[in-house]
């Protein structure tokens, strides 16, 4: 997997995904100065499309790939409700409600776009510790004839400020690995000095990056 890194000192917002489609392997930065920013990734990852679709459509995975993410799991809507009444806002006791009404990854039919919903916790260093939110979660298999798919999220609620992106995945011009983008904005709530934020997401992103590819030849095993 070859990832290239690269910090940009302030925030600026890509509309759509078009201008990263001519870069093969690049990491950017982008601060506003209030938050921990906005993210955008492009790296070339061993394996088909598919294989990697495989992998980032299950939420439920993401524990295996994401830098301080100890849980993931798709809930229930009724689950959704019990951790919004719950009196707590502690992450792990929130986890254990969540697991209760946690359901099973529900399949979709190729070509169609699925959307369900998701809680998850990171471990996030001091000073922003355990964060939490629940997760409106899109799967978009849409363009699955072209061997494209994109997975898109967006905090419903939690202890963070904001936190949405979207994955990616395309065929490369070499057949035995896909580009994969990653977009992410996030703010995590808290007061989060911008060098621990570029820290922070440097070691993260370049990581995500390479347990992504280890998942991936894995599962594919």
């Amino acid at each position: 997997m070859r990832l290239k890194l690269l910090a940009v000192p302030f925030f600026l917002f890509a509309s759509s995904w078009g201008p990263l489609y001519a870069v093969e392997a690049e990491v950017l930065y982008q601060f506003d100065g209030k938050s921990m920013g906005f993210v955008t990734a492009s790296g070339l990852i061993k394996g088909t499309p598919r294989e990697i679709w495989s992998v980032l459509k299950e939420y439920d995975r993401q524990e295996r790939y994401m830098p301080r993410v100890p849980a993931s799991l798709f809930i229930s809507s009724e689950g959704v409700e019990a951790i919004s009444t719950a009196g707590t806002k502690n992450a792990y006791r929130l986890e254990q409600i969540a697991r209760r009404y946690r359901v099973g990854f529900m399949g979709q039919q190729g070509g169609s776009k699925w959307e369900g919903t998701g809680f998850g916790i990171a471990d996030l260093p001091f000073p922003a510790e355990d964060r939490w939110a629940v997760f409106d979660l899109t799967n978009d298999e849409t363009q699955s004839s072209r061997s494209i798919f994109k997975q898109c999220w967006q905090s419903r609620f939690g202890n963070i400020n904001r936190d949405r992106g979207c994955w990616l995945i395309q065929p490369s011009e070499n057949p035995a690995v896909s580009l994969v983008l990653h977009s992410r904005e996030v703010d995590v709530a808290g007061h989060i000095p911008g060098w621990v934020a570029r820290i922070g997401m440097y070691h993260s992103v370049k990581k995500m990056y390479d347990n992504l590819e280890k998942e991936v030849v894995s599962f594919s095993r």
